[in-house]
C-alpha cells in the first residue's frame, strides 16, 4: 500500500490553479479561459481519484481505448469555457476528474531521481492543465505549449517561488 499525504496534495493542486488563474501562468491561448475562471469569484473543485496499475488499465482501456497502464488520466466537466461568464452554477465549480496511479507514479520518482510527492504534483499539475484544455497530443505546438506550462508551474510549486501579483485574492479551491 502506497500511504499519501492529502493536505500535501491538495496544497500542491491549490497553489497550481492559484497560479494559472491569477498568477498569470496559463498561455496565451489559455488566458481567456482563466479569465473566465477568476470571473466567476466561486469555489472551484477537482476530484482525484488514486487507483493502482490494475485500476487504471481498466479505466485507460474503457474510456480511451488503450490496454495499458498510464500515469494519469483526465476527465473534464466541460470542453468551452465561454459560457461561464453568464451562465449560473452552483458552488463549487466541479472542473472535472483526475485519476492518477500511484504505482506508476513511484516508479517514474524513482526512474527520474525525484521524490514521490515531486512525482504526484508533476502528475496532478499534467491532469489539471488537461482539464483546463491544455492537450499534448493533438500536435508538437500544443505538445511545447503544454510541457512549458507544466515545467514552470512544477517549478514554482516545488521549489515554492510565487511570482508577484494576485495569488492570495483568490477563491477557494477544493
Amino acid at each position: 500500500m502506497i500511504k499519501i499525504n492529502p493536505q500535501r496534495i491538495k496544497r500542491h493542486l491549490r497553489k497550481a490553479l492559484k497560479l494559472l488563474i491569477f498568477g498569470g501562468i496559463a498561455g496565451n491561448g489559455r488566458k481567456k479561459n482563466m479569465h473566465l475562471l477568476a470571473s466567476r469569484k466561486k469555489d472551484i473543485e477537482v476530484s482525484i481519484l488514486f487507483v493502482n496499475d490494475k485500476r487504471i488499465r481498466e479505466i485507460n482501456l474503457q474510456y480511451r481505448k488503450k490496454d495499458k497502464v498510464t500515469d494519469v488520466i483526465s476527465f473534464p466537466q466541460f470542453e468551452d469555457y465561454k459560457y461561464l461568464a453568464d451562465r449560473k452554477h452552483r458552488t463549487p465549480l466541479s472542473l472535472g476528474d483526475i485519476v492518477l496511479n500511484l504505482q506508476q507514479a513511484k516508479r517514474q520518482a524513482k526512474q527520474n531521481k525525484i521524490s514521490f510527492y515531486d512525482e504526484v504534483s508533476r502528475l496532478l499539475v499534467h491532469g489539471l492543465l488537461h482539464l483546463l484544455g491544455y492537450d499534448h497530443e493533438k500536435n508538437a505546438y500544443h505538445a511545447k505549449k503544454m510541457a512549458d506550462t507544466e515545467s514552470q508551474l512544477i517549478t514554482l510549486i516545488i521549489h515554492r517561488k510565487v511570482p508577484a501579483g494576485k495569488v492570495d485574492n483568490s477563491p477557494n479551491i477544493y
